[in-house]
């Protein structure tokens, strides 16, 4: 949820950091490195926004993840968002 309008956030925060990722990686099958640019204008935040999570952790992933359950998000960054360009992978490794 969100109460105030959405702002950019600061270009050295957190909520910056976390959804500004020009690059993303993935691995093969075979252990292969692979790397691949997504652009998009800058993703305004909503300040303050806050969330439930309703989710039953052991149920789903297993008694490990049974601790998670009631347990509140640490942080909390609800973006705009917009259309994106995924370019086609390239090999790193």
């Amino acid at each position: 949820m969100a109460d105030q309008p959405p702002v950019v956030p600061s270009p050295d925060s957190f909520d910056h950091w976390l959804k500004e990722h020009q690059w993303g990686f993935t691995a093969d099958a075979r252990g292969g490195a692979w790397a691949y640019e997504v652009r998009h204008p800058v993703w305004r935040i909503y300040p303050n926004a806050a969330a439930e999570v309703g989710l039953e952790f052991g149920r789903v992933y297993g008694p490990a993840w049974a601790d998670l359950e009631g347990a509140r998000p640490a942080s909390v960054v609800l973006a705009e968002g917009s259309g994106v360009e995924v370019h086609p992978r390239r090999r790193v490794g």
